[in-house]
């Protein structure tokens, strides 16, 4: 069983709170786990004690049998000299602006970018509107490290932008977080907001295709669709990955499929 020492989210809404937990790679990542080793309040200063609380002996007994600490925990233990610093490349430095600014610019027809010490600033061009945005803690961000190969194609569609804002109003409305991607076999493909875990939830559904290759049922996180203005041509594969393709630019989004 591959077994990682990772962040377990708890908390209220916009005030999060982790758990450092042992678990089974292959389970969700705020599902069950096998044992909890520390606790992360990102909400406390940078230089309060309670921030990163880790039992280091029972972390290193973890380690020892073969588990292997997520990026951001081996940051946490590298200032306990429990392992070695990881190499922070020059993606995961906080002179980038935070992830969230990628849907921010869709506010902006023309967007500038004016790059400060702690921010960035988004300017409509000739004037008229701004945004700023401050860069994440770099202890927060982390890259793949391997290049990401999409499999075998099983559904395509094309994402238009108002599609994107139909999708993100109805969520709001609606105040439900699950897209689901349906399709039935030679009939129309079609995205549907909702809440999967609410039988009775309200929802929303609007078509994106015709003529699908066969049945079938995919889940994304309407919180994960976090993408530059645009339209996109987007494939799917059955084997829990997505790929949005913008159709005018060089910009491309792998995005994870939630478990059924």
């Amino acid at each position: 069983m591959p077994v990682r020492i990772r962040l377990a989210r708890g908390g209220a809404k916009k005030r999060p709170f982790y758990r450092i937990v042992v678990a089974d790679s292959r389970r969700a990542r705020d599902g069950k786990f096998i044992d909890q080793v520390g606790t992360y309040n990102p909400m406390l200063p940078k230089d309060s004690p309670e921030r990163v609380k880790i039992d280091v002996e029972k972390t290193k007994d973890w380690i020892a049998k073969g588990a292997q600490p997520s990026d951001r925990v081996t940051l946490f233990l590298s200032k306990l000299d429990v392992v070695e610093k990881p190499v922070i490349t020059e993606k995961t430095k906080k002179h980038l602006p935070k992830k969230k600014v990628l849907s921010a610019m869709s506010l902006f027809k023309s967007p500038t970018l004016d790059f400060g010490e702690q921010s960035v600033r988004l300017n409509e061009e000739g004037g008229g509107s701004s945004l700023k945005y401050f860069f994440s803690d770099p202890s927060v961000v982390t890259t793949p490290k391997t290049e990401i190969t999409m499999p075998s194609v099983d559904v395509e569609f094309t994402f238009t932008q108002d599609t994107f804002n139909a999708i993100s109003k109805a969520s709001a409305v609606l105040g439900v977080p699950d897209v689901v991607l349906k399709g039935t076999a030679g009939g129309d493909i079609e995205l549907t907001v909702t809440d999967r875990k609410n039988e009775t939830s309200n929802d929303f559904s609007i078509k994106v295709g015709d003529n699908s290759p066969s049945d079938f049922t995919y889940y994304f996180k309407v919180e994960n669709l976090k993408l530059l203005g645009g339209d996109y041509k987007v494939q799917v594969s059955a084997k829990g990955i997505s790929h949005f393709s913008h159709v005018n630019k060089s910009v491309e989004y792998f995005i994870a499929l939630e478990q059924a």
